[in-house]
């Protein structure tokens, strides 16, 4: 479960412009499933079944998820989440069909029909890359489609 615990440095999407928010450290993670099968000689952690993973206003949620750990530091490599994968953090969400989060790159990649809602904000796209630490963020289209994103001023009457 070590792996588990060391989501804390993890770093998701949220809030204006999509810059990082680290999870902190001085809150608990909360981790619940259907089910949870722990590798331990392979330092691997798989959950089905309604996986939600919480710290805070944090919530990153998939019908399953598969957290691969590196022993030798305590953390963790890389998480994958399929089906129905949701982050989202108070006014802001994201939603894909499968994530990928990268800690040697600090990269989060969404796949499939990739939704991004920052209040009235929404932007849509094929696949979504984000970069952690710096703030890249590369939308790219659907096949054969368009990245379209709709955006309010303070001026706007809604």
């Amino acid at each position: 479960m070590l792996i588990l615990v060391s989501l804390m440095g993890m770093t998701m999407l949220s809030s204006q412009d999509l810059p990082a928010q680290t999870l902190r450290d001085d809150q608990p993670i909360d981790v619940s499933a259907g089910r949870c099968e722990v590798f331990e000689n392979e330092d691997t952690v798989r959950c089905e079944g309604a996986v939600r993973v919480s710290q805070g206003e944090a919530i990153l949620a998939a019908d399953r998820m598969t957290i691969y750990g590196t022993q030798e530091e305590g953390g963790f490599r890389r998480i994958e989440a399929e089906g129905a994968v949701r982050y989202a953090t108070g006014e802001n969400a994201m939603s894909g069909q499968s994530a990928t989060y990268d800690a040697a790159t600090t990269t989060l990649t969404l796949i499939g029909d990739v939704v991004v809602v920052q209040a009235d904000q929404v932007m849509t796209g094929g696949q979504l890359v984000y970069n952690t630490t710096t703030g890249a963020t590369l939308f790219t289209p659907p096949n054969g489609g368009r990245v379209r994103g709709v955006f309010y001023t303070a001026n706007d009457a809604r």
